[in-house]
């Protein structure tokens, strides 16, 4: 399976885009049935800005980490392959190699609930090799639901309001 980048990235734009038709809906609805006023105009404004804020530096944290790198798993051969276009690395490695995968994500996605705010699309996973090395990946590298193929005792699901890489990449 080869992870595609601009699949993941129209998913986590899905997620902003139905916020913002039900938030519009909600605001056409009630500006046709009550009285419109600015006060609530302008509250609503800073509300949707606000937001788009949130998510948008969200996206752009999770953008400068994934650029250029692409993932594929083999299930076959049992091997995962990262390749980091901008610095030229490439790394395989065997399935049997990772340790332990910590996945960040959402209360929602972790418990598997309906999605409220649009970052809940996003999450990321630290995965430790047997060799002590860490490797992140995103929700913008992987299409799917970070569900790497690793036994249950090695995975460990870390729930929060929004998850936020750390800075390093660790690649």
């Amino acid at each position: 399976q080869t992870c595609a980048l601009p699949i993941s990235i129209a998913r986590h734009f899905y997620g902003l885009l139905i916020f913002y038709l039900a938030y519009g809906t909600g605001l056409f609805i009630y500006a046709m049935v009550e009285k419109w006023d600015l006060e609530l105009g302008l509250i609503a404004l800073f509300f949707g800005a606000a937001i788009a804020t949130v998510y948008a530096v969200i996206f752009i944290r999770y953008w400068t980490i994934s650029r250029g790198v692409s993932i594929s798993i083999d299930h076959y051969k049992q091997i995962i392959r990262i390749e980091d276009k901008n610095s030229r690395v490439f790394r395989e490695y065997k399935l049997s190699q990772i340790r332990k995968v910590e996945r960040f994500c959402s209360f929602p996605v972790a418990e598997n609930r309906t999605q409220w705010f649009p970052w809940d699309c996003f999450n990321y996973a630290l995965v430790t090799m047997d060799n002590g090395e860490q490797i992140l990946l995103t929700s913008l590298m992987i299409a799917e639901d970070m569900n790497l193929p690793v036994s249950d005792s090695n995975y460990f699901v870390n729930k929060m309001f929004y998850p936020y890489p750390p800075k390093n990449n660790m690649m």
